[in-house]
């Protein structure tokens, strides 16, 4: 890589692919769990050479303990409720209306802010939960939740990233003020659980084993 490029590499949604073809979300994630980590991340390119990265890490000095697993598989109540689906990665909406609409809801899935804005509007009164991803090009889910709150005060929130805290950061969203649901590999269990407790009532439902605690 040119120097101009490697200055840019760590940055949300840069990519050197066209348009389609990458979401330039890699190595922001790569950089935000290092940091989060308090490790470090070095990189050596040359065009025509080749690039090398090198990730250090701080050794854990403290004893080793079996971490119980926060998923609990078992039969859970199914929904009924409508929730407003937004998440820019087609893959992951594609998975998440299918988890959701087996459990019972009525999944309005959009793949942009602007679709969930139309939604919203088509929708009005009938909408119990706004489930949206943190991170998106056009407009990140807290400003996404602040326009639908103008509308519809009374709507519940519920954020979900893949990203690390340092990067969530960037979009001003408190992990005091709202659930942080951390859903690549999308947990059945833990997205249902999460789901389930957070449309019934607005205190912070700490569901943590997506992806990671934040």
């Amino acid at each position: 890589m040119d120097k101009e490029t490697l200055a840019l590499i760590f940055e949300p949604f840069f990519t050197t692919k066209g348009t389609g073809k990458g979401t330039g979300l890699g190595l922001a994630t790569v950089y935000g769990a290092v940091k989060q980590n308090n490790g470090f991340i070095y990189v050596f390119s040359e065009p025509g050479i080749g690039t090398t990265f090198s990730v250090f890490l701080p050794r854990y000095a403290g004893d080793v303990q079996q971490v119980p697993a926060e998923c609990e598989v078992g039969p859970a109540r199914r929904g009924h409720e409508t929730i407003l689906l937004v998440e820019d990665e087609p893959a992951i909406l594609k998975v998440a209306t299918m988890i959701l609409t087996r459990q019972g809801y009525t999944v309005l899935a959009a793949d942009s802010p602007g679709a969930a804005l139309n939604l919203a509007r088509e929708n009005a009164g009938k909408i119990s939960l706004l489930l949206t991803d943190v991170v998106m090009p056009e407009m990140n889910g807290r400003d996404l939740a602040k326009e639908l709150l103008s509308s519809y005060p009374h709507l519940k929130r519920l954020f979900m990233s893949g990203f690390t805290a340092d990067v969530i950061a960037n979009t001003e969203l408190s992990t005091r003020e709202y659930i942080l649901f951390k859903s690549r590999s999308l947990c059945i269990p833990c997205q249902t659980k999460c789901v389930k407790c957070w449309i019934p009532k607005m205190n912070v439902c700490n569901v943590n084993c997506l992806g990671g605690t934040v």
